[in-house]
């Protein structure tokens, strides 16, 4: 089972780290809350107006433990992917995975120890703490309810983080 998230990104290290992790993704939301794992790929040639790291093309250069999912800053649908931990990793040639820039996997595919790398806390924003009103989920509940023809106490909304 994938426990790994892959992103072939454009952002900094320092940009990840200051955002609390990797943002603006299309993600596959049951696979991504399965996945305890972060790994980000230099995407060279990547969005302008992202401050380009030093890492050469394709190579592996962040691994980070997921302590969250969020929504991207500016983008309706897209993710960020927060992570509360980080080690600096150089793999070369780690992205294979074709023109999606999100991909799930292991670590045990990657090649990559956890055990093995100099963990170090991440200092921006690892978490985002949502404000929910009690009305969101009283509607959502009544909309699920009326689409599936039950009553709306048989509809339980539960969050993972």
């Amino acid at each position: 089972m994938a426990d790994t998230i892959v992103t072939f990104t454009s952002r900094s290290l320092e940009e990840i780290l200051e955002s609390g992790g990797s943002q603006e993704w299309v993600l596959n939301r049951k696979n991504a809350r399965k996945a305890n794992y972060l790994v980000c790929a230099r995407n060279a040639n990547g969005e302008a107006g992202h401050g380009p790291g030093p890492e050469a093309h394709k190579s592996g250069f962040l691994l980070g433990k997921i302590s969250g999912l969020g929504p991207g800053d500016t983008k309706p649908g897209r993710y960020i992917i927060l992570i509360s931990e980080y080690a600096e990793i150089d793999e070369p040639d780690l992205w294979v995975f074709g023109r999606n820039p999100v991909h799930y996997t292991t670590l045990e595919e990657l090649g990559i120890d956890p055990d093995a790398v100099d963990w170090q806390p991440v200092a921006g924003k690892p978490t985002r703490p949502q404000k929910v009103s009690a009305n969101v989920f009283d509607t959502a509940k009544e909309l699920i309810a009326k689409q599936l023809g039950i009553g709306v106490d048989a509809v339980e909304i539960t969050i993972r983080t």
